[in-house]
């Protein structure tokens, strides 16, 4: 907005820039400051303007300069208000600013320089209009902060006041602007930028440079991921581990734990933001999973696992346990009797309340707090019957870093749905659990080193339960700054934005209370006698040397590929065809061209041709020696033609390049095609002296196109005999406007050999759904044809001829072409059914290509198939692939029934291969017809689950047929006992079947449960008030089920815990692993989960078709969830 002209040379003014204990009074009442900024200097400035009416003539009009601070100030003021006349614009321009600004670019009011790096001051200000007399006559205070910087030098109000309110009457009648005169006040205070980003716009901004660390870029959705990501990167002891494990042979996309390593190599020596997408494949993800955010506590217990497995047997076997694994008790001790119930497990992280807690430590004694069990909750203690007793949980040990998960997303019983918790919870710097621990002995205490932690790392969410952003603030070394992950973006921070805004709760604006929606969900915290070995800096030793090198020849590698990239907008691709390429292709048009150029034949070659690369700047007549000198043709002996595409889709030469055109550049070659063409690539005709031409000419001139009379032809003939096509040649038509088609008879007979009075039936390719014969006695002209049109010839055939034909319906071009335009590429692939019965295992070809027509009918497809695969074409059942190249529904056997009928969105193009699943059957498709396909799986009394099986059964049949099916396939640990057969969805069990009932009674595409009545002793010796319910395992959502469900009793009076070890038991499940599953209690058609809490009676809850739910990640991803937007986490 500087404009070197100085205005105030012109015009007088006075100004009063002063600060006292009034003034300081009217600052701060003017312009309020949070506590958090740290003011450096603060001024009142008041420009006394003398002659309003004199400046309304100008544009824009500059102050006085003041100062505060080290810095020179001065107000830009638009009288007229700019672009909006009926205000008055005002700003705030930092002199010093202006002065470092190099040449500017204006853009309406503001103006744009280049940036000039390093120099800004952060100013806090207000501007008003007072009146020249009273200043207690004022206009409303307009407030604003900005960064100045010599990008962007000045900052402040279009529509600061609108001119019409300077002469309006107060109450006391009087107004802003009397006698011409009016004060503009400015006030100012300068802001100290603790951190160097104090209101950073952040363009331009080098993370390294400014930090020393680079980020990582966001998928989609990944920013959950990047911050965890973050955190275990700067827990250094956790990256030396990632590093010590062995991966020299790995592939990145294929090994979470090569892929971690390369990750964090790359953010500790990359210069820019890291990308995860290796990361992510390797877990077996796909796009869309990296557009979905999981929990994070889910995924780094998921990730951590993963690289647990994969430290086994390595140098670093037992590093995650070593830093993350702590010791915990929960226990019931009687108060009356010496007898205590306990059981110790390990924990990775700890979940802490938020909801009525109001900081950390209050957290940690609710989590700890002891509850007395009491009157009709009394404990059964063994031998000792009900006992008052005290239960709790104590911890034994915590590890060296301390994952605190706070629960901000709970269950609302109230609102029957999932909520967020923005409640306040503070947490501190540094904490000390000591009294968390439990002391078994008093040598104990004193031997035992305090345990007290310093925060290192800040996991942050904001938005709602639905959505939202997370970020990270991490302290890298334990003594220096807090810094803010941001995905590709690092800044640092000072402790305010750690702490006061992560607390979450109420913020003030004003007189209103705002809800803050960003607030803390994890935290990191290190013991602080383990910070010297957990934070120990990493050097180049400790990154293994088969990672570097490997990096290092990628990177190489990939500068390589920037260099071809850069040199290739120098270049262009030329690909050339001649009639020697042509000789041999028997489709459309005259080659198999690109997919997007034009309609490609299918089980036709693409044309050869040659690609050559062309620097742009070279002449035509550069390109025409370089043909000339690498295929070996004589310049004159070839003349070059553009290809283009016409509106039909074919591709066709156009016109030849001219003597004329020798000088211009290939560039400008390539801009002779059409604009909307958006050619990436020049198709070039070589065309070849005619076969009938031998000596010079070798071609009529073309240099004069207004007297332009020849053209040239392209020529193929059809045998009907063989069914084929084939190319003979080009020709050069001396006179299109007197030479007759007919002319060519003698010449198409002479290039095939055929006898002297040969007549042929001639045809115009137009486009392949367009195959037009004609008049052989018109002319060229007549006929409309012109360069690059085809014409093909085939023999006029006699009745006997056509009987004597191998396949009448090929009798004509025509026919074949339609043929041609009905061909499409089958690739049979066998299904993937193993356990199937009914597939014959010792025949069958993966992979088979078949070229057929929409219009081959079902029993036709079959035979072919059955040719390949050497079978009975009645026992092959075919069926359809979905997007994914999986198989979906099968194709029922109709003797009308064309191909194209049977798959829906069949394609002609090779590479749009449709993918058609067989299976060989043991019986023949009309008897499969009458069968039905029923999946089982079946548990054993060891509830070990087998199949499932897929067997199939007649549709008469009975749930004893099935058993009858199922058991010679099942291996026995146990043969004894009754079984029972269940409806089986979603991982859930539903009616239980009579043997005797019909299976017309199960839904087609559901499934059944078989089990060996684990439970039959139980049930035997089972009271008539106990109940058996069914168990289903989910994971956070109660419709993610997974797993293997079962049957369990449930026992009257019995209190949760004891419920909880039988159901340990049953699942032959270490504490560890159990103690991540949570246990709840399921209604038929109910869409929420109420979890049991110790002391309750769960056999209490429960009513006909309540099931058991037990909530716990799904590890091997094959969640029952499909269509949601929400999939079970899973790393492969």
């Amino acid at each position: 907005m500087n404009d070197k002209s100085d205005d105030t040379m012109e015009l007088e003014f006075t100004s009063d820039n002063t600060v006292g204990d009034d003034t300081n009074e009217l600052i701060e009442k003017a312009l309020p400051t949070d506590s958090h900024y740290k003011v450096e200097d603060k001024v009142r400035y008041v420009w006394r303007i003398d002659n309003w009416e004199s400046l309304r003539t100008r544009e824009k009009v500059h102050s006085p300069v003041f100062t505060c601070g080290r810095y020179q100030w001065r107000i830009l003021l638009f009288p007229n208000g700019g672009n909006s006349p009926e205000y008055i614009s005002a700003f705030v321009e930092s002199v010093e600013a202006s002065q470092e600004k190099e040449p500017v670019i204006k853009f309406h009011i503001f103006e744009i320089s280049n940036f000039i790096k390093g120099w800004h001051v952060c100013a806090y200000f207000a501007i008003c209009c007072e009146n020249y007399e009273n200043n207690e006559i004022a206009s409303k205070i307009n407030i604003a902060h900005h960064r100045f910087t010599s990008g962007i030098i000045d900052w402040g109000f279009k529509t600061l006041l609108q001119v019409a309110q300077l002469t309006q009457l107060n109450e006391h009648k009087r107004s802003l602007l009397e006698k011409n005169r009016i004060n503009l006040v400015v006030y100012l205070k300068i802001i100290k930028d603790e951190t160097g980003v104090l209101w950073h716009n952040f363009m331009d901004y080098d993370s390294k440079k400014e930090t020393g660390y680079v980020g990582l870029r966001n998928q989609g959705a990944t920013c959950y991921m990047n911050s965890l990501l973050q955190s275990l990167y700067f827990t250094n002891y956790f990256r030396k581990a990632t590093f010590e494990i062995p991966t020299d042979d790995d592939e990145p996309t294929k090994n979470v734990a090569l892929a971690m390593q390369r990750v964090f190599y790359n953010l500790q020596c990359a210069d820019n933001a890291v990308s995860t997408t290796e990361l992510t494949k390797s877990f077996g993800w796909d796009t869309l999973d990296s557009f979905m955010q999981h929990d994070v506590q889910e995924f780094n217990r998921v990730l951590q696992d993963k690289l647990e497995s994969s430290m086994k047997g390595t140098a670093a076997e037992g590093a995650i346990s070593k830093l993350f694994v702590g010791k915990m008790k929960s226990y019931v001790k009687c108060i009356d009797v010496d007898f205590e119930s306990s059981r110790t497990e390990d924990f990775y992280d700890i979940q802490l309340n938020v909801k009525g807690c109001k900081n950390l430590e209050e957290s940690f004694v609710d989590y700890c707090a002891v509850e007395t069990l009491e009157g009709d909750n009394r404990y059964m203690a063994e031998g000792y019957g009900l006992q008052k007793a005290r239960k709790g949980v104590i911890f034994k040990s915590f590890p060296p870093v301390l994952h605190l998960q706070l629960k901000r997303f709970e269950y609302d019983m109230q609102q029957d749905a999932m909520v967020k918790i923005n409640d306040r919870h503070e947490f501190p710097n540094e904490i000390n659990l000591d009294k968390f621990l439990e002391v078994e002995e008093e040598s104990e205490t004193e031997s035992r080193l305090p345990q007290t932690y310093t925060l290192v790392g800040v996991l942050v969410h904001s938005g709602d339960l639905h959505g939202g952003h997370y970020c990270a603030f991490i302290k890298p070394e334990i003594n220096k700054n807090w810094f803010k992950f941001d995905d590709d973006k690092v800044v640092p921070v000072t402790e305010k934005d750690v702490f006061d805004d992560n607390f979450g709760g109420d913020s003030a604006k004003g007189p209103k209370l705002l809800k803050r929606f960003t607030n803390a969900y994890m935290l990191v915290y290190v013991r602080n006698s383990d910070i010297s070995y957990v934070l120990a800096p990493l050097g180049e030793k400790d990154i293994p040397s088969h990672l570097k090198k490997r990096l290092a020849r990628e990177a190489e590698d990939n500068l390589a590929k920037k260099k071809e990239l850069e040199e290739a907008q120098f270049y262009m691709t030329c690909r050339l065809f001649s009639d020697l390429d042509l000789k041999n292709y028997g489709g459309f048009d005259l080659g198999n061209f690109d997919l997007h150029d034009g309609i490609r034949s299918v089980g036709i070659e693409m044309t050869p041709s040659k690609i050559v690369k062309v620097k742009k700047s070279d002449t035509l007549l550069d390109f025409k020696h370089f043909i000339s000198e690498s295929f070996k043709i004589d310049i004159a002996q070839f003349r070059l033609w553009l290809m283009i595409g016409r509106q039909n889709k074919t591709i066709r030469p156009d016109g030849p390049l001219l003597e004329a055109d020798n000088k211009l550049s290939m560039e400008a070659i390539k801009d002779k095609l059409p604009k909307h063409a958006n050619i990436s690539e020049l198709k070039i005709y070589v065309e070849l002296p005619d076969v009938e031409v031998t000596s010079s000419p070798w071609f009529l001139s073309r240099e004069n196109p207004a007297k332009q009379e020849c053209i040239i032809i392209f020529l193929k003939y059809y045998d009907p005999y063989l069914q084929k096509l084939e190319y003979i040649g080009k020709y050069t038509v001396p006179n299109k406007v007197t030479n007759k088609i007919s002319s060519l008879v003698p010449i198409v007979s002479s290039r095939l050999k055929h006898p002297e009075g040969t007549t042929y039936v001639v045809y115009e390719e137009i486009k392949p759904t367009m195959i037009d014969m004609v008049t052989q006695h018109k002319t060229f002209v007549q006929a409309e044809l012109s360069d690059g049109d085809i014409l093909v010839f085939q023999k006029s055939l006699s009745k006997q001829e056509i009987e004597e034909l191998p396949d009448k319906s090929m009798e004509k071009v025509t026919n074949y072409f339609d043929s041609l335009l009905n061909r499409v590429h089958i690739k049979l692939r066998e299904k993937p059914t193993d356990s199937s019965p009914f597939k014959s295992t010792d025949k069958g070809l993966n992979d088979i290509d078949l070229i057929l027509s929409k219009k081959t009918l079902y029993d036709d497809f079959a035979k072919a198939a059955a040719e390949k695969l050497n079978c009975d074409p009645m026992k092959i059942m075919f069926s359809m692939s979905n997007n994914m190249s999986a198989a979906k529904g099968m194709i029922k056997r109709n003797e009308k029934l064309t191909l194209n009928e049977m798959i829906p969105g069949l394609g002609h193009y090779p590479n749009n291969t449709n993918l058609v699943f067989y299976e060989l059957l043991n019986m023949s498709i009309t008897e499969f017809d009458l069968k039905r396909l029923v999946k089982v799986i079946f548990v054993d009394s060891s509830f070990k689950e087998q199949g499932p099986f897929e067997l199939l059964i007649t549709k008469n049949s009975t749930f004893a047929d099935v058993r009858d099916a199922v058991l010679p396939k099942i291996k026995f640990e146990k043969t004894t006992g009754n079984f029972r057969i269940f409806h089986y969805q979603q991982n859930r069990l539903g009616r239980q079947y009579q043997l005797s009932d019909s299976l017309a009674t199960l839904s087609e595409n559901h499934g059944l449960y078989m089990d060996q009545e684990s439970l039959e002793e139980e049930e035997a010796n089972r009271k008539s008030s106990e109940i058996v319910v069914p168990v289903a395992h989910f994971s956070k959502d109660i419709s993610r089920t997974h797993g293997t469900p079962f049957l369990f009793i449930l026992k009257k009076n019995e209190i949760f815990e004891d419920t909880r070890m039988r159901l340990q038991s049953v699942l032959s499940m270490g504490e560890k692993e159990f103690g991540r599953v949570k246990v709840a209690h399921l209604q038929r058609h109910g869409t929420a989960a109420r979890y049991f809490k110790d002391g309750d009676v769960m056999f209490d809850h429960f009513r006909d078709h309540d099931y058991i739910g037990l909530d716990h990640p799904d590890k091997t991803g094959k969640s029952s969830r499909i269509g949601n937007m929400e999939k079970a986490l899973k790393i492969n």
